[in-house]
């Protein structure tokens, strides 16, 4: 099966940290974040759009600093 690229990538700062954030638009009913070796990647539902996406996008940055300690 082929890689799939992503539909967007961001990049996620917390001090001198920067870590690309590749995201995903899906068939799905919930969102999932996960980290790989050279990004992070976060699932979203493909009908999540505006206020809804940028609520998944700051669950994930907060998951994020709780994971790397921030």
């Amino acid at each position: 099966m082929a890689k799939r690229k992503p539909d967007r990538v961001v990049f996620w700062k917390q001090g001198q940290l920067e870590i690309p954030v590749h995201i995903y638009k899906e068939w799905r009913s919930s969102s999932r974040i996960s980290i790989g070796k050279t990004a992070s990647h976060i699932r979203v539902p493909h009908i999540c759009r505006g206020s809804a996406l940028e609520q998944e996008l700051g669950w994930m940055q907060d998951w994020l600093r709780k994971q790397f300690g921030n």
